[in-house]
């Protein structure tokens, strides 16, 4: 996926530390017994959403890598969906803002109640989304109002307030 990229180490375990905004993620010399302990966990869980979302989260979560940890988080959770005959779950640029949110509920309050919900939620409307053929995805996912940028347009009725569990 970052073959183009080389300077990043596609494949490589992070060698510094990462950031997104005030939030540091795992430390280079932990990711690997991180993940590790990540696995046992995630080889638990039954087959399915459960484990698809679980998986999704750690490496969000631990963000292992210098670049893409969000593209194969999302591969890896969606990976895991179709082998188990699930529905993938695409996130809709409309819909990152709550999908981040979700994340950072789950990494500050371990809310799996809302995390899930907007996961639930995501994965409604992909199967709601005519996927046919490019024409007509592009078409329903403009139709749909799907590449609305939030921090650019605001958008109302947005997944979290479906999933506040209070």
């Amino acid at each position: 996926m970052l073959a183009e990229r080389p300077d990043i180490g596609p494949g490589e375990w992070k060698q510094r530390s990462n950031h997104v905004g005030g939030r540091e993620f795992v430390a280079p010399h932990l990711v690997e017994g991180t993940l590790r302990e990540g696995y046992r966990y995630y080889a638990s869980l039954p087959p399915g959403f459960a484990r698809a979302a679980f998986a999704m989260f750690v490496v969000a979560e631990v963000h292992p890598f210098a670049d893409g940890n969000g593209r194969t988080a999302r591969l890896l959770m969606n990976s895991e969906l179709s082998a188990a005959g699930g529905q993938r779950i695409v996130v809709r640029t409309r819909d990152r803002g709550d999908y981040l949110a979700a994340l950072r509920g789950m990494t500050n309050d371990l809310n799996v109640p809302g995390y899930t919900a907007v996961l639930g939620a995501l994965q409604q409307r992909t199967r709601a989304t005519d996927y046919s053929s490019l024409h007509a995805a592009e078409q329903d996912l403009t139709d749909k109002g799907a590449f609305t940028d939030p921090d650019r347009e605001p958008v109302f009725g947005g997944l979290l307030e479906a999933a506040d569990p209070h």
